[in-house]
């Protein structure tokens, strides 16, 4: 037999029981209705073909930097020798104009005067020897 204060005083109880046994953050009633989590569906698995799209992508992006990498390294050295080349110019320029001012008839006059050379009185006009092939 149960008395309503019994009753009362019972349900009292299990209210403050259902308190300390409910766990943090566990809601209940309508809100437990907005905030229910949504069953997570199962993880997708990707085609086969699109990790082998993401690597064949991914190797043609370094076969480009590559190509990259080499076209800049041929550009410097092309660079280089174009340096080279004009170097190379200005030295013949310069090699060339003293050959010129070294071979300079008015300048070899000079030196000869200088060092007793006389101018010749006579020439004599010899005939070339036959050469091996003539001769038979």
């Amino acid at each position: 037999m149960r008395s309503a204060v019994g009753t009362v005083a019972s349900s009292a109880a299990g209210t403050r029981a259902g308190r300390r046994a409910r766990r943090p953050g566990l809601r209940t009633g309508a809100a437990a209705k907005r905030t229910a989590r949504i069953p997570r569906r199962e993880a997708r698995r990707l085609p086969a073909w699109v990790p082998l799209a993401l690597a064949l992508g991914l190797l043609a992006g370094l076969a480009v930097a590559a190509l990259r990498v080499d076209l800049i390294r041929v550009r410097y050295g092309l660079a280089q020798a174009l340096e080279g080349e004009r170097t190379l110019l200005e030295e013949r320029r310069n090699v060339l104009a003293e050959v010129r001012a070294l071979r300079d008839p008015a300048r070899l006059a000079r030196l000869a005067e200088k060092r007793g050379f006389a101018r010749p009185e006579r020439i004599l006009d010899l005939p070339m020897a036959p050469t091996t092939g003539e001769a038979r």
